[in-house]
């Protein structure tokens, strides 16, 4: 508030670099606010088509991706045969922005051109979401720490974000009774497995 009414604050190259410092900072105490009450206030649960959830996340990033000029193929594939993926009981919300999370990293941290692929399976009373990508990878180092809050890779201080994505997509897992893990290569790209529990069926 006091820089936005500081005389001249247009004109003064410094007051606009800190303006924007303070406006990153506000968003970020409000993600870590988001963060802590996901970590415990309780669910809506329903019954939800992760599958649905997918498609829907990969159209819109793809849509987004394409109006600011940044390309990246992203594909999807996802069983029909000999079923399609069962559904999971939880907060479709939730999941919906884990996913997105995973994509727009996937966007993020690669170059013009990458390919992005999102893979669906059924494993053991699990759905797995996979979301892989061609990027910059991560090295073997960092990959203890990616899970985090606010720590970001050396590749990662390239472009600008809060580190917070991922541990973001590990809470929603862990709180739908599910798990995240991550597997990368640098300059070969990240893959990112989501595992969610299959609802329970009627009795």
């Amino acid at each position: 508030t006091a820089l936005a009414a500081e005389p001249g604050a247009d004109a003064s190259p410094n007051l606009r670099v800190a303006a924007g410092q303070a406006d990153r900072l506000a968003s970020l105490v409000g993600e870590l606010r988001a963060l802590s009450s996901l970590e415990t206030r309780a669910l809506d649960r329903e019954s939800v088509d992760l599958a649905a959830i997918v498609r829907e996340e990969a159209d819109a990033v793809t849509d987004e991706l394409a109006a600011r000029g940044i390309r990246r193929d992203i594909g999807v594939v996802l069983p029909t045969a000999p079923w399609p993926l069962p559904r999971v009981a939880g907060d479709p919300d939730l999941l919906a922005v884990a996913i997105r999370n995973l994509m727009v990293n996937a966007a993020k941290y690669s170059d013009d051109g990458a390919r992005i692929e999102l893979r669906g399976g059924e494993d053991d009373g699990f759905v797995v979401i996979d979301v892989a990508d061609t990027g910059w990878g991560i090295p073997p180092e960092e990959l203890a720490h990616v899970w985090e809050e606010l720590w970001r890779g050396g590749d990662a201080r390239r472009v600008e974000g809060s580190g917070l994505g991922l541990s973001l997509v590990r809470i929603v897992a862990q709180r739908h009774g599910g798990d995240v893990s991550i597997r990368s290569q640098p300059g070969r790209g990240t893959s990112v497995r989501v595992r969610i529990p299959v609802a329970a069926t009627p009795s």
